[in-house]
């Protein structure tokens, strides 16, 4: 019996000192990394491992380049590409193999947009005249021009003036019908007059609001006070000169293109539904799904 605890303990000894020893450790993660391998070569038995290097690749290498650095490469730097596109289709296809395009949002997102950008692809036939007229006739205010105002006005800053605004404002009023009274108004590097501007730039230059609220200000009056992306102002339209409607031929390459993406968009869309009615889809918390379509 004292034997067989001797042997025991110098066989618990030994095992332990293998435990610790780094060249075993080595050994045990080689080992795994092999059998790794194995089991992803095994799953890519089928997979097709030649990598075909085409006239199509290529020109898809040289014009990145091209659109980088406005040029076209050398034979070196084309050398250089072209083994750095096979280096990363060797990468990609290994990465495929350890499935780790699975749930990585990046790639989804990626993968979305490059189908998304096949269906968009799928342009129908131009369009011909009576399918332009049709779409202009129907979209007559989306191609109308600016009307065009020149005006004055008259800035106040709220966070100046705070609750005494209106007060400031009345007054302001008061003194513009007394010549001899100072300018009211505080300063700004906002133009006192603007002329013949159409609203697409007072829009850029006042704000939105602004530009909007002079289509409906009377002329030949200080009207207001109208906001602006600034403050508030008094603003007197000198002249409004309303925009002729445009004819097809002045915005036919905008109509052109406004009709074939909305066609895009109409054939992206029914691609989309047609392929929906392959797949079924369940909700695993209808409960919580109704509860967010009544909000």
């Amino acid at each position: 019996m004292q034997v067989e605890k001797h042997v025991s303990r110098e066989w618990s000894g030994l095992i332990g000192s293998l435990i610790r020893e780094p060249l075993v450790h080595f050994i045990l993660i080689g080992a795994g990394l092999f059998w790794l391998f194995g089991a992803v070569s095994g799953d890519m038995r089928d997979a097709p491992t030649e990598i075909i290097v085409n006239e199509d690749s290529i020109a898809t290498i040289k014009a990145g380049f091209e659109q980088t650095w406005r040029r076209e490469p050398t034979a070196e730097e084309l050398e250089q590409l072209i083994e750095g596109w096979v280096r990363d289709e060797i990468l990609y296809r290994e990465g495929l193999a350890l499935n780790l395009q699975t749930d990585d949002p990046v790639v989804r997102r990626r993968v979305i947009q490059k189908f998304s950008f096949l269906l968009e692809g799928m342009v129908p036939d131009e369009p011909a005249e009576p399918d332009l007229e049709q779409w202009f006739a129907d979209n007559i205010d989306a191609y109308r021009r600016d009307d065009t105002y020149s005006f004055r006005q008259i800035y106040f800053d709220p966070a100046v003036h705070g609750t005494r605004l209106s007060d400031v404002i009345a007054s302001a009023r008061r003194s513009l019908a007394d010549p001899t009274a100072e300018p009211p108004g505080d300063p700004t590097l906002l133009p006192d007059y603007v002329g013949s501007a159409p609203a697409g730039g007072i829009a850029r230059e006042f704000g939105g609001a602004f530009a909007a609220a002079l289509a409906e200000l009377p002329e030949g009056q200080w009207a207001g006070p109208i906001d602006s992306a600034y403050g508030v102002h008094l603003v007197l339209i000198e002249s409004r000169v309303p925009a002729p409607l445009p004819s097809l031929n002045d915005v036919r390459s905008k109509v052109e293109y406004d009709l074939m993406q909305a066609r895009a968009a109409a054939t992206s869309a029914s691609i989309v539904e047609e392929l929906r009615a392959r797949y079924t889809i369940r909700y695993s918390n209808a409960v919580a799904l109704d509860a967010l379509t009544d909000e």
